[in-house]
């Protein structure tokens, strides 16, 4: 075996013939480790057409694609919507969020029921059993049982996984964490982007060789990276994002990519004593039904993925000498809040100019959906007027840079949530006028300004 010396980027995985203290690509100081790679393993070194055999070819129409249809039910709808309907047999699933957040909470329940219709395989690479085993006794719901191992050895691992195939054909593994995996063929230590890479790509070719399903667990870096660059991402087939303030006890599964369903959909959760709670009305908890309106309150009706949710957008105006007033955000994007504060200024004739600007999406949740554009604009002008919009009422629409309140997807999804929560009236743009009852409608940001505020 012939080893030769590399010196990696543990953040973006660059290389470079000898040590240097920043990583010209990525920027990143005290990122290069000294590795040892096997140059032996490379085809380049040895011949290319050395050892290799030729890639079998098959027809599309002989593929037998049923086992790919095969989908394992977890018994908690929150996280099988998110998933498409369930884990696909031979699928690779990346969970990833920030330390403490409740991932392996999560995995530990959803082990808990596939146990009965799966032969489940938890290894840890963080915590000892006995330390799995407290957390199971506090979360457990049912007499299920899943085996489960404390290791960091992925080659270890993979030997204990070929045995546990041989006893079940449905067998369903779950890597908590790729981070602390290291596999004897990478020289690199644990946690390194050499190493997760590599570790990941063995498990990806076991699960497809056997029809396993894998779950691995990743967590999340500063800069709200999965083990720093997102190249894992692209490696496996589904990729999930548990997200929450740990200071609020509400969690958001949302999917960032599905090769076996929808990649926007979203499930809501509660973190409670005994686990992981679904939550199915969702908009119970993000909106509050006050008898007093309040100027700068508004609800917003919104669609994550295929369902339709109540939230609330606050907005709060104060007073500044400063010549750059601030402008912040929570739970929008804050070059939408620019625009929209550059239309209103233009349109309704309205000036932000002397008035620091915060506008907030109450519960944590963030919006992505163009629909919040004239929810954000109806609150901003109803502080500005100090006058409040009626509680009753939902609004929804994107606005354009003229001020046209522009018609979005799946409104009579929104309005039939707002609806069934007791919400009289919906304002949204004229072009659905007619189709719904109950509505009040507007072309431009201007008529609505003047008919609300006068």
């Amino acid at each position: 075996m012939a080893l030769k010396k590399e010196y990696v980027c543990e953040n973006c995985g660059a290389k470079y013939p000898k040590w240097i203290g920043m990583c010209h690509n990525c920027g990143v100081w005290n990122s290069i480790n000294e590795v040892n790679v096997d140059t032996s393993k490379n085809p380049v070194n040895r011949g290319v057409t050395s050892g290799l055999s030729k890639i079998d070819l098959k027809n599309i129409s002989e593929i037998d694609n049923n086992l790919h249809q095969i989908r394992y039910k977890t018994g908690i709808e929150e996280f099988d919507r998110v998933a498409g309907g369930g884990l696909v047999k031979g699928s690779v699933v990346l969970i990833g969020g920030e330390p403490g957040i409740g991932k392996s909470t999560l995995l530990l329940q959803i082990s808990s029921n596939l146990s009965n219709v799966a032969n489940c395989l938890y290894f840890s690479g963080e915590e000892s059993v006995a330390q799995i085993k407290l957390r199971y006794e506090r979360i457990k719901h049912n007499n299920s049982d899943f085996k489960i191992a404390s290791s960091n050895s992925l080659d270890s691992i993979i030997e204990s996984i070929k045995e546990e195939i041989l006893k079940s054909k449905d067998t369903i593994v779950v890597i908590d964490s790729i981070q602390t995996l290291t596999n004897l063929s990478n020289d690199s230590f644990a946690g390194s982007i050499t190493q997760i890479k590599t570790s990941t790509q063995v498990l990806i070719d076991f699960a497809k060789t056997n029809n396993v399903t894998v779950i691995i667990v990743g967590h999340v870096t500063k800069d709200g990276n999965i083990a720093g660059p997102k190249l894992l991402e692209h490696m496996v087939d589904a990729v999930f994002y548990l997200e929450g303030e740990k200071i609020n006890n509400y969690r958001l599964l949302r999917a960032i990519k599905n090769r076996y369903g929808s990649s926007d959909e979203i499930g809501v959760f509660e973190m409670r004593a005994d686990g992981l709670a679904e939550m199915s009305n969702p908009s119970e908890l993000f909106i509050n039904r006050r008898k007093v309106d309040i100027p700068g309150v508004v609800t917003f009706a919104s669609i994550e993925g295929s369902r339709a949710m109540m939230l609330e957008i606050q907005s709060l105006l104060v007073d500044t000498n400063f010549p750059a007033p601030r402008r912040s955000v929570v739970g929008i994007d804050l070059n939408r809040l620019y625009v929209i504060l550059a239309v209103l200024e233009s349109i309704c004739k309205v000036s932000f100019q002397r008035k620091d600007v915060y506008v907030s999406v109450v519960g944590g949740i963030k919006i992505s959906d163009p629909a919040v554009d004239f929810a954000v604009a109806a609150s901003l002008l109803s502080v500005f007027r100090r006058q409040p919009i009626k509680s009753s009422y939902v609004i929804f629409g994107e606005l354009g840079l003229t001020g046209e309140i522009r018609n979005v997807t799946q409104a009579n999804i929104r309005i039939r949530e707002a609806a069934k929560l007791g919400f009289n009236s919906a304002v949204t743009s004229k072009k659905l006028e007619g189709e719904f009852d109950n509505l009040t409608t507007f072309w431009n940001i201007r008529d609505f300004y003047q008919e609300f505020f006068g």
